[in-house]
């Protein structure tokens, strides 16, 4: 286990590299970091709920699971919020990056791709991995973030709280669970009269996701020094890569879950910050720099912490 995480950990980095030696070429220009976002949260995203959601049939388990995740998520929400304003004291734009990178994990990065090594052959556990990290983390980085990101990165403190709802009810990320929801509700099917194509081309799409958020990461990444944000990062690990981890591992404890779903659920847990935050930065307005530092960071860290987190669970 601890051999596949550090081997995706290096993978991720090495797509961050490349994308590093684009931007030293001249290749990616500071123009691009927009666009290519645009092309994550309004093609590449949508088309992993849409694909995942349409054909899933959760099970209790399997909710619980999610349920657990998310419930560590909305703790680790509100602590990261207190710990960032109140002790650290970030502003508006910072504040908002800081939640979101220490909230979200790289589920469906590292995630999903861990478990299909860890779990090779086996497709019921590989498509239960799939329901837990959509509707634990997926849905929620997609939704709830982009409501963060649009709250804290819009620059403008006064506007209502619906206002910014509303908006994020109407993304293509929300559109694509609505649908998404709907198939699955209705039982549709996925094959015949060319749905075939569809679903193909979602799948297709949704296998670019962990090199396009790599870009994203890459474009965005700056020089810095640890010791120059060694507060916030080091917040940010404890918060997201220790306090997190450890949630999830009491609560999936308690309840009486399977071996295979606890060691799913802890997993997703335990997982560096998702590149989406970066993502949601470039997009939103926030500081793109400080969700890149706090990618890297904590992707570096979780190569110890992972393997930790698989003992002790």
């Amino acid at each position: 286990m601890a051999s596949a995480v550090a081997s995706f950990v290096v993978m991720f980095m090495s797509m961050v590299a490349i994308t590093l030696l684009l931007r030293r070429r001249g290749i990616l220009g500071e123009g691009a970091k927009p666009i290519v976002s645009t092309i994550l949260l309004d093609i590449i995203a949508p088309a992993l709920i849409f694909g995942s959601v349409s054909g899933a049939h959760p099970s209790a388990q399997h909710i619980e699971a999610a349920g657990v995740v998310f419930s560590s998520e909305i703790i680790i929400a509100f602590i990261a919020f207190a710990i960032g304003r109140y002790l650290i004291g970030l502003d508006r734009a910072l504040l908002g990056v800081f939640i979101i990178a220490t909230t979200f994990s790289s589920t469906g990065l590292i995630g999903n791709a861990l478990i299909q090594i860890l779990f090779k052959g086996n497709q019921d556990l590989i498509s239960k991995s799939v329901i837990i990290s959509q509707f634990g983390v997926g849905i929620p980085a997609n939704t709830l973030g982009i409501f963060l990101a649009i709250r804290f990165g819009s620059g403008d403190a006064q506007t209502p709280i619906l206002q910014h709802l509303k908006k994020t009810l109407t993304v293509p990320c929300m559109y694509a669970l609505y649908a998404g929801l709907l198939w699955s509700f209705l039982g549709l099917p996925k094959s015949g009269y060319g749905l075939e194509a569809l679903f193909g081309t979602c799948t297709l799409v949704s296998a670019s996701l962990p090199f396009v958020s790599a870009m994203v990461v890459g474009m965005s990444l700056e020089k810095f020094r640890f010791r120059d944000d060694s507060y916030v990062l080091l917040s940010a690990v404890i918060i997201s890569l220790l306090i997190q981890p450890a949630l999830v591992i009491g609560l999936t404890n308690i309840l009486n879950l399977d071996q295979n779903t606890r060691v799913i659920a802890q997993l997703f847990s335990a997982m560096p910050a998702t590149p989406l935050a970066a993502v949601f930065a470039v997009k939103y307005g926030g500081d793109a720099s400080l969700a890149s530092k706090i990618i890297t960071t904590t992707l570096l860290v979780s190569t110890i912490t992972l393997p930790l987190v698989a003992l002790i669970g």
